[in-house]
Order: structure tokens, then sequence, then C-alpha cells
């Protein structure tokens, strides 16, 4: 019985990209001050003032923003903004904290009465890199930035640059790069460079907890003393228990370091009680963020020496390489499978095929992913099992049977793979826009009938989500996910067309929707069911129009007759008024109809691969854009429908007339594809053999299913014109020229609203009839039927 996914191996360190620093360093950096207002952070390391003295806003000197560092303080709602020169010095509810030095709020009766007498400013590095351990609590983190520390409005200041933390079983530290200007408060005239002090302490830490989200721990502070070589300008003062809840003192080094800058006893207890700046000097919380931990899983988790499995990884760095490779079994972990070269996309996935060697051993693999300086970044374990002797199924100890595993009839599985890329139209050059595609989830509401952008990338298109992932062929005939780069791209890297291919078949990106964990039962009959949970998202005019499929069902009876069928989701437009979008109701619909599946040879062979009924399939095409042709000899080699209840709901997204024959130049590319089954991974679905595009047209071709399972169903494309072939498939009457020249009149023609550069096809009642027709035609649309529609037929 096959295994779920391996998930990530909980013991691994790995690395972190885009780690986020931020710190206030203590409430008293964010302070009312003595003189000059108030103390401040700012971003950046501060320039040379040429002397002691407040800082003016047109100096140059103040900053919220440098390179990877943002200062940020909290409004009244509670979110971090960043402040202006004016409102550096109030707090969050916009109250003035110049000269508050009261304790830690403001005392009083009035209105502002217990607010903070501090900004709460805190200083924000993003880019953080390196390495976290959650097992241990270990980690390692470098930022490259700076930031200054600002007191007395600008009388003296110093800055920080390039935090680094390390972190051993919850013990560490952070240091960085100090500089900074020395000043005296009984010289204003002393104005020196200081000598940069390099790996000072900002914080020492301890208990520190390493999570997969980060951490956030509070500086060792409270109960340090101040050591004896520390000359400062007050003496620490003495522990009590009136001041212990806030006495203690920074790291020794910054101590060192501020003795200079004539700053030293703002960072340790001194004289002074609760409505002092005493209590504004521990030590601020530190947190440390982190992107979601990169994810790989694997699939099954348990596989026999010669099988494939599928490696997926999730929220690795946007388009950034990795190796891929299986090492083990033991303590040795040698490796013995790759390493193979995967690149994540736009949203930080990937996936790929990885085979385990013929004469394996038996025992726990890992899976690990590396990335381009060899760290690991995630890792999962694959069992490796020796592969189970054939089973005769019949019982007949004959050899005539092909599956290369036992018969999986009477058994539940798990993790069971669909595998499906609905019709070459689907995959193909689209008459608007770059093509029509599929993407993995339910995408969201775009809010008009327009074309999707990379910005969308998330949103709306995703090549993976959750259990679902988009898989198309390469130039090496290798399964690999796709992207939105590589979306309207064949498998040799070029943009699809409109032309047709040797083989018959339409120029396509040949993706297909794959679907892992699916559970259910074959019976002993070879009776199927099987569910599963994801969703994916079918594009047309990229993106311009749009729906949706979740949760897939399969059902076969014992004779191999049956369904798949799913909930379909979406919006409805118009290509009449594109200003139309509305949501759509969730509706069961049948995906597929399938004949004559073989199901005991399915079993044995642990999956199988069928063309779903189309070729003869006649609907009622109430409502549909155009009606379904009638079957003649030029067409009846492809010619048919999806299900009724797939086509009833396209009446509503208005794609219908793509969806079965309706006499348009795409016709043949609207048969349905064969959708594969694989019950585990003993089964595979080869990439189907390539073919190049046709340099003139070619004759009616037949495709038809070539793996275990049943009935296959002829799919014969007829021949456009040669024309055709070579310009991208536009027929006498409707070529690119005529659309190119359409689209330019729409842009200029304000009062047709034919807005095709602004993306949309908003053929509104005021277009000549002519020029509608022309894109009517383009894009499939029987003029005859806007005739009726307006009543002049």
């Amino acid at each position: 019985m096959a295994a779920g996914p391996a998930a990530v191996a909980a013991d691994a360190s790995y690395t972190v990209d885009d780690a986020t620093f931020q710190w206030g360093v203590n409430a008293e950096s964010g302070g009312g001050a003595y003189f000059g207002g108030c103390n401040f952070l700012s971003a950046g390391e501060a320039g040379d003032a040429g002397g002691s003295g407040l800082w003016a806003e047109d100096a140059g000197l103040y900053a919220t923003q440098d390179g990877n560092v943002t200062v940020l303080k909290p409004n009244a709602d509670g979110d971090l903004v960043e402040p202006t020169w004016t409102t550096k010095c109030q707090n969050r509810y916009g109250t003035t904290i110049n000269g508050k030095t009261a304790g830690l709020t403001i005392t009083g009766s009035g209105a502002t009465a217990g607010q903070p007498t501090y900004s709460e400013n805190v200083v924000r590095i993003a880019g953080g890199s390196g390495t976290l351990d959650p097992s241990t609590d270990s980690a390692h983190i470098e930022w490259d930035g700076s930031f200054t520390i600002v007191y007395y409005g600008g009388m003296t200041y110093w800055s920080i640059s390039d935090p680094v933390l390390d972190v051993e079983n919850g013990t560490g530290t952070i240091t960085g790069t100090a500089s900074g200007i020395g000043a005296s408060m009984d010289d204003p005239t002393r104005w020196e460079p200081l000598e940069s002090m390099e790996d000072m302490h900002l914080a020492d830490l301890s208990g520190v907890e390493v999570g997969e989200s980060g951490i956030e721990v509070t500086p060792d502070f409270l109960g340090v003393s101040v050591p004896d070589e520390i000359d400062g300008r007050n003496s620490q003062a003495e522990r009590t228990s009136a001041n212990e809840s806030w006495w203690g003192a920074f790291p020794a080094s910054w101590l060192e370091f501020n003795t200079r800058t004539q700053q030293d006893s703002y960072w340790y207890t001194s004289d002074g009680g609760a409505k002092t700046i005493q209590p504004r000097k521990p030590a601020a919380l530190i947190s440390i963020s982190v992107p979601d931990r990169p994810q790989v899983s694997v699939t099954p988790a348990a596989a026999s020496p010669g099988a494939s499995v599928r490696v997926s990884g999730g929220t690795m760095s946007a388009r950034a390489a990795y190796t891929v490779e299986l090492a083990g079994p033991g303590e040795s972990g040698a490796v013995v499978a790759g390493p193979v070269t995967a690149t994540a996309d736009e949203s930080g996935a990937f996936s790929l095929d990885l085979t385990v060697p013929e004469g394996a051993a038996e025992g726990s693999y890992r899976v690990r992913v590396l990335d381009s300086d060899g760290n690991l970044t995630a890792s999962a374990d694959l069992e490796v099992e020796a592969a189970a002797p054939p089973v005769d199924p019949d019982g007949d100890d004959d050899d005539d049977d092909d599956g290369d595993g036992s018969s999986l009839l009477g058994t539940s599985v798990n993790n069971v793979v669909f595998r499906w890329g609905m019709n070459d139209e689907t995959n193909s050059k689209s008459f608007y826009g770059s093509c029509n595609y599929l993407s993995a989830g339910l995408a969201g509401n775009s809010g008009s009938a327009r074309v999707w952008s990379a910005s969308d990338v998330g949103a709306l298109y995703r090549a993976s989500d959750g259990n679902v992932s988009i898989q198309k062929p390469d130039a090496n005939g290798t399964w690999v996910q796709a992207s939105w780069d590589t979306r309207c791209l064949d498998r040799d890297g070029n943009a699809v067309t409109l032309g047709w291919r040797e083989d018959g078949r339409a120029v396509n990106t040949e993706s297909q929707v794959v679907i892992a964990g699916g559970t259910g039962t074959i019976g002993e009959d070879g009776s199927v069911d099987i569910q599963w949970t994801g969703s994916w998202t079918v594009a047309y005019y990229d993106g311009m129009t749009y729906w949706s499929v979740s949760d897939p069902e399969l059902t076969l009876d014992a004779q191999g007759d049956g369904q798949v069928t799913a909930t379909a989701s979406g919006f409805g437009t118009d290509m009449d008024d594109t200003s139309k979008w509305e949501t759509l109701r969730s509706t069961t619909i049948v995906l597929a109809d399938l004949s004559g599946v073989d199901v005991v040879e399915a079993a044995q062979s642990h999956g199988f691969t069928q063309d779903p009924d189309y070729l003869g399939v006649t609907i009622d095409d109430a409502g549909g854009r155009n009606e379904q042709a009638s079957p003649t000899g030029s067409n009846k080699e492809y010619w048919g429908s999806f299900p009724q209840s797939f086509i009833d709901f396209q009446v509503l997204t208005g794609q219908s007339s793509y969806w079965y024959t309706s006499d348009g130049q795409r016709d043949r590319a609207k048969v349905a594809s064969p959708l594969s089954v694989a019950y585990d991974g003993v089964y595979s679905v080869a990439v189907p053999e390539g073919s190049q595009a046709a340099s003139s047209s070619p004759a009616a071709t037949t495709r038809t299913s070539t793996a275990a399972g049943g009935k296959t169903q002829a799919a014969t494309g007829a021949s456009p014109s040669a024309s055709a072939a070579q310009s991208g498939g536009a027929q006498s009457g409707d070529d690119g020229a005529a659309f190119s020249a359409a689209a330019d009149t729409g842009r200029r023609d304000g009062a047709g609203r034919i807005a095709l550069g602004a993306g949309s096809i908003a053929l509104a009642s005021g277009a000549p009839l002519a020029l509608a027709w022309l894109i009517r035609r383009r894009l499939e649309l029987d003029p005859a039927v806007e005739l009726s529609r307006r009543g002049m037929k």
C-alpha cells in the first residue's frame, strides 16, 4: 500500500534568507530628554555634524530609511509606521514627549495622563541570512545595515553596523561594529571621531528559544553588574528592593565604548527613582523573524528500487536554484541519486521526479535540498523497501499480467495521484493575451475581465498549492513544475503559437494538473472510488475568463464505466460586455465520463491512463455561445463534447464553445486529453514524445491513449490550410493582420470601446458591426448569432 508524503525532517539545521531584526534598544532611546527635546533612532550611519549641537531638519543627518534599515514607531492603532522629523518626538497618541523625563508615563490628571514618555521607536533591519536549528535552540544570522542612536536631540550620537546573531543551545550574543564621535558634557567643544569597535556586544542572550518563525528574547540586563574596569561618569546605583525591577546594565563592551561617547551612565542603572529616567534604561525586547521555513515533501514516502518519487519544495527563495539529492542509508549518508538542480518559481515552489537507484538497499534514506552554497535548506525521509513479488490476480500462476507490483484489488489506497491536461486548447496560444493555461489552487477575484500580470502571482496564478501542482515537460523530456515565466512556453522554451505540430496536435505547453494525496478503495471486482482534496484554475485569454475545479472524485464500476466529478466555481463574464463580472455559485459537475477502463489490469499495474468520452458525444447547447456543429465527413474524427453538466457551467463562464465542436478553427484542439490515475508510486506517467511545429498543414492524424486500462479513443484532427499553420492559425478572411488592425482601430475609436490595448474586449452596442464581426470571427463567434441577437436576422 502506498504511503503518504514524507514531511520535512524536524531535526535539521537549515538556511534562512531575508530574516528581519527589530529592536528599540531601550525605552530611553526614544524618551524625552533633559535637553534637546528627545532621544531617537535614525537609519544609517549619521554623518559628522561638525560639533555637538542640536540636529536640524535640513542637515541631512536624520533618516528613517537607509538600505535594509528602517526606523518605525507605533501609531494610535498600534501599527508600526515611519516617523517624520515632526513626529519623531511624539508618542503613539501624538503627544509630545519633549522634556518628559519623569518615569515611564506622563503624570497628572489631563487627557495625556498615563501615556508613555517615550516614542517606542524601533529599528528594523531586513535581509538577514544564516542558519536556524530549532531542535537545539541554535542560530547564526548576519545582517548588513547600520543605525544611529541619537541623544539630547543630536548633541551626542553613535552608530551600530552589521549585527550578527550567534546562539548555541539557547545561549549567545548579538554583536556589531560601533562607531561614532566623542563629546563631553563638561567640554562642549570636544568633538572627535572615535576608533571603531568591532564585535561589540549589543546583547548577551540566555534562555533563547529558537522557533521556526524566529526568536523573541529580552537581552540580559536585569541583575547585570557594571564591571570594575568601566570608569563611567556616574557609578552604578546600589541594588535595592525599590529599583530591582529595572536594575542592571548593558554588556561590558557596550559600556566601554560609551565611556568614549560620554553616554556610559545611560546604559546602566544610576541613582534615581521610579519618577526618573531609570525605569527606561533596561534593554528592550529583540524580535528576529524569518520567512516560513523551506519545506520539502516526498511522495510517496516509501518506494522500491527503480521507482520514481515526486520531490516538492515550498517556501524557498523565489527563483533560486537548489540542489536535490538522495542520501543514505545509515550514518554515512552517501549520495545515491542526484544531484539534480531545481529552480524555485516566483512563489518559492518547485517539484521534480527522483528515481531510487536499482539495487538500492532497504533502509531509511533522506532527500536533501541544498542552497547554492551547499548549505542544507530542507530534508525529508524516504523509506526504501524491497519490491513486492508480483501477484497473479487470476490465481493461475501464468505470466499474462503486465503489472510491476501486486494487484490492488480489494485494497484501500492513499496518496493516489491524478494527472490531466484537460485538452490542448487549455494549454495553447490564445487569440488575445499570451495563452490559455492552468494554475494551481483557487484563483482569487481579479475584479474584472482583465489579463493577469506577474504582480498577480500568488493571488491569482500559482504553480503549486497544497496537493496540487502544474507540471510540463522540459527539453530533456522530464516533468518539471511550471512557473509564471514558462506558462506560455513549449518544452523547448518557445512561445506557443496558434499553429499545429507535425503529429497533428495543436502547438501547446503540454501542461498538466497533478493532484497528490487521493484516498479511496479498489473493490474486489475492480470498482474504484477515490477522492482528492485540492483545486486548480483554468484561465483562458491570459486570465480574462477563468474558473476553478475543486476536490475531484473518481468512481468506476466493475465494467470500468464511471466519472470524474468535482465542484466548479468561478466568475461569469461576457465577450459582448466585459464589464460583466459576477461570482458564480459553486456547483458539482462531471469533468469527464469514462468508459471501458480495464479495472483489473489497472489494479495490477497500479494505475491507468484513459481518454475521457468526447468523440461522438452530443450535448444540448442551449444558452451556449455557438451551437454544437453537425457531424460531417470532415469533422467526424474529432467531433464531440465534454459532458453536459460541464458545458452548462461553461455557459455561465462565457467559455462554452471552447469545450465542444462549434465549427471553429480550433475544434480539433478541444478534444479531451488522456487522464492518468496512479494508485501509488509503482505506476508512473512518462512524458509523451514531443513533436516539432509543422512547416505545412499536417494531414489528419490520430492520437490514442497508451497506458494500461481499457478502451482507447482516437482523436483525429482535420487539417486547416497551410497558410493557417504557418501564420499561427488564422484562416482566409480571419488573419492576424486583420485582427491587429481591428485592435488598433479599437484603441483609436473610443466610441466603440474596443479597449484591446487596455486589456479588455468590450464590444459595446455602438461598435460598428463590421469591426465587431471581424473580432467575433477571430474569437470563433458566428456573426449570425450577433445578427439574431440584434433582431437583424
